[in-house]
C-alpha cells in the first residue's frame, strides 16, 4: 500500500508542477508573442514604406520621361505628393486596408478602396488659375493643360476648344478690357490638346498591386514567421528553466 501512496503522491506533485509550468508558460507566451508581433509590425512597416516610396519614385520618373514639355517648365512637385503614414505599430495606414498591405479580411485585394490615403493632393502645384492639377495630371495622366476656363475670361482669352479635355495655351494677341489695342501674350491663345500618357495613379495601382500580391506579402509572412519563431523559442527556453526550478 505504501508504494501506491508514494506513487500517488509523486503523481500529484508532477501534475501540480506541470500545471504551474503551464500557467506560467501561458503568461510568458502572451508577453513574448505580443512583444515579437510589435517588433515584426515595425520591421515590416519600415520595409513596406520603403518599397512604396521606391515604386512611387519610379512611377513619377516614368511619367516625366514619357513626355518632354515644350511650353512650360516642370516644378517636379509630383515627387512630393506621396505621403505614407504609419500607425502606432509602424504599419502603413491605408484606409479600409485592415492588414496594411492591400488585402481585405476575405483575402481579396483591397487597393482600390484605400489607395488614395497614400497621397496628399495639397503638395502638388496648382494651375495658373489656382485650380488643382491633381485630377488632371496625377489621376488623368495629362502633361499639363487646362480643361476649362471661366466664362468671365472668355472674352479676353477665348472659349475653351473642348471643355473637359485639357488643352495647352500658346502665344497670341489679346485685347484687355478698356483697351483699344491688342497686346502679345505668351499664353494668349488656345493651342493643341495636352499630351496624355499612363498616369502615376495607374502605374501605382498596377505596380504596387503586383508587389503587394507577391514580394510584399512574402516579406510580411517571412518577417512575422521569424518573430513568431523567436517568441516560441523564448517560451520553450522558459519552460526548460521552469522545469528545472520546479522538478530540479
Amino acid at each position: 500500500m505504501s508504494d501506491i501512496r508514494e506513487f500517488e503522491s509523486y503523481a500529484e506533485r508532477v501534475i501540480s508542477g506541470l500545471y504551474k509550468i503551464l500557467d506560467r508558460a501561458k503568461d510568458i507566451a502572451e508577453v513574448e508573442f505580443e512583444k515579437e508581433d510589435k517588433l515584426g509590425f515595425a520591421e515590416f512597416g519600415a520595409l513596406y514604406k520603403q518599397k512604396i516610396e521606391n515604386i512611387y519614385k519610379k512611377s513619377v520618373d516614368d511619367f516625366y520621361d514619357a513626355y518632354t514639355p515644350k511650353v512650360y517648365k516642370r516644378t517636379h512637385s509630383l515627387y512630393d505628393v506621396l505621403s505614407v503614414k504609419t500607425d502606432e505599430n509602424g504599419m502603413v495606414i491605408s484606409g479600409d486596408d485592415i492588414y496594411g498591405f492591400g488585402l481585405s479580411e476575405s483575402g481579396a485585394h483591397n487597393l482600390g478602396l484605400s489607395f488614395m490615403d497614400l497621397f496628399d493632393e495639397s503638395k502638388m502645384v496648382t494651375g495658373r488659375g489656382g485650380q488643382s492639377l491633381f485630377d488632371t495630371v496625377f489621376i488623368g495622366g495629362y502633361h499639363g493643360g487646362a480643361a476649362d476656363i471661366s466664362t468671365s475670361k472668355e472674352a479676353v482669352w477665348g472659349a475653351h476648344p473642348q471643355p473637359g479635355k485639357p488643352y495647352y495655351r500658346r502665344g497670341g494677341w489679346v485685347k484687355y478690357p478698356g483697351s483699344t489695342a491688342k497686346k502679345w501674350h505668351r499664353y494668349g491663345k488656345w493651342g493643341r490638346a495636352a499630351v496624355k500618357t499612363k498616369s502615376i495613379y495607374q502605374m501605382m495601382v498596377v505596380n504596387l498591386g503586383a508587389a503587394e500580391s507577391g514580394e510584399i506579402f512574402d516579406d510580411f509572412k517571412r518577417i512575422m514567421d521569424s518573430h513568431g519563431d523567436a517568441a516560441a523559442k523564448k517560451v520553450n527556453d522558459a519552460i526548460v528553466e521552469l522545469s528545472k526550478e520546479i522538478f530540479g
